[in-house]
């Protein structure tokens, strides 16, 4: 019994070391983000390092289905963070060239989806292991949060689209992540924890600011206007500022996690909250 005790409090003093460094390293990646100034250029895998080994030592006494989806989703942000960062270090510092002429093609919709597909799988993953979580059902609440995010998303989609003009390519772009952003708050009204909740809400949001991020690779180049192209230079990116994205990803994955692995009787879902149970 001794031992069993001592095992008990050792593994919960590993648990929140690992959220401890999450929360350290996740706050220098998003920091080094903000100013467009790395503190710690790691930071961001070193988070994600962090809370894949939480999930990894939480995970044992979670349903196979919660964890296995968890792990994965965890896994592909953390690769993508570790293939961001060697991009990086070699990217270019410097300006080095422009050409004034007639515009180069737009990617075609299906490069840009397959461009965005690892990580809109791992949104993807975390949504169904917040959707998987033991004792989680319908109720009056829950359908109102999940119609209202619902509408929200859809309503953002629609005006992005919009604004840059609509047609068929820029929609089929948009859809995925929109799609993606509907799932999450869905899967963030079923969930009998708030915190997976709260973390799927994080998701949600996360995939939506994808769509932004996709359709301003369709490039509006009307007919004489010249069209500018040059070597990007490091630290001047998109107007969309890549700290929210970065942020957003890892308050969501950690908040999932640390609700679908929490050990315990499940809590009541949304809606069920203050009723008294005869």
């Amino acid at each position: 019994m001794v031992r069993i005790t001592a095992w008990h409090h050792t593994s919960v003093s590993i648990h929140g070391g690992f959220l401890i460094a999450v929360g350290v390293f996740g706050t220098a990646h998003v920091a080094g983000e903000l100013f467009r100034s790395p503190l710690l250029p790691s930071a961001g895998v070193l988070a994600w390092a962090a809370l894949c080994g939480y999930a990894v030592l939480a995970g044992r006494g979670a349903p196979r289905t919660v964890w296995l989806t968890l792990a994965a989703g965890l896994l592909i942000l953390g690769l993508l963070g570790a293939a961001d960062l060697l991009a990086a270090s070699g990217g270019t510092t410097d300006a080095g060239y422009f050409v004034y002429g007639p515009p180069p093609p737009s990617p075609a919709p299906l490069e840009i989806l397959r461009d965005s597909a690892p990580l809109l799988l791992a949104y993807l993953l975390l949504a169904i292991a917040v959707l998987a979580q033991p004792g989680g059902r319908r109720t009056r609440w829950g359908v109102i949060v999940a119609a209202v995010g619902a509408a929200v998303a859809a309503g953002y989609a629609v005006l992005e689209v919009w604004s840059r003009g609509g047609g068929a390519s820029r929609v089929a772009v948009a859809l995925p992540a929109t799609a993606l952003a509907v799932l999450a708050v869905v899967a963030a009204g079923r969930s009998p924890r708030p915190v997976a909740a709260a973390g799927a809400v994080l998701i949600g949001l996360a995939a939506l600011s994808e769509v932004g991020t996709a359709l301003d690779q369709i490039r509006f180049s009307p007919d004489g206007v010249f069209y500018t192209t040059g070597l990007m230079v490091a630290g001047a990116g998109p107007a969309a500022h890549p700290a929210v994205p970065a942020a957003l990803q890892l308050a969501g994955a950690a908040a999932v996690a640390i609700g679908c692995l929490r050990t315990g009787t499940p809590a009541e879902p949304l809606g069920r909250l203050g009723q008294v149970t005869r």
